[in-house]
């Protein structure tokens, strides 16, 4: 199993500017990766229970990810399900 999810929220918490393009338009972004129709699904879902779970689906097969998505997945996810108001 691929951590497309994974790295893929990583990517956005991990580079500015896909986090800027990410803000202006998340279907452009999204239909520039390789992720499945579900796991696009799993995102635009703004779920954060549903993102967890599938984030930790893919963890516990990409254990090696794990640290560096302890620390900037979940801040991303609270932010992506939750953002801030201006």
């Amino acid at each position: 199993m691929e951590a497309r999810l994974t790295e893929f929220l990583l990517s956005i918490g991990e580079d500015p500017k896909k986090l800027a393009v990410w803000q202006e338009n998340p279907d452009n972004l999204l239909d520039a990766t390789n992720l499945t129709p579900a796991e696009k699904a799993i995102i635009k879902s703004g779920n954060s229970s549903t993102i967890g779970t599938a984030i930790a689906e893919e963890l516990y097969q990409s254990p090696e990810l794990l640290a560096e998505a302890f620390i900037t997945i979940l801040p991303l996810q609270l932010w992506l399900t939750r953002p801030p108001q201006i």
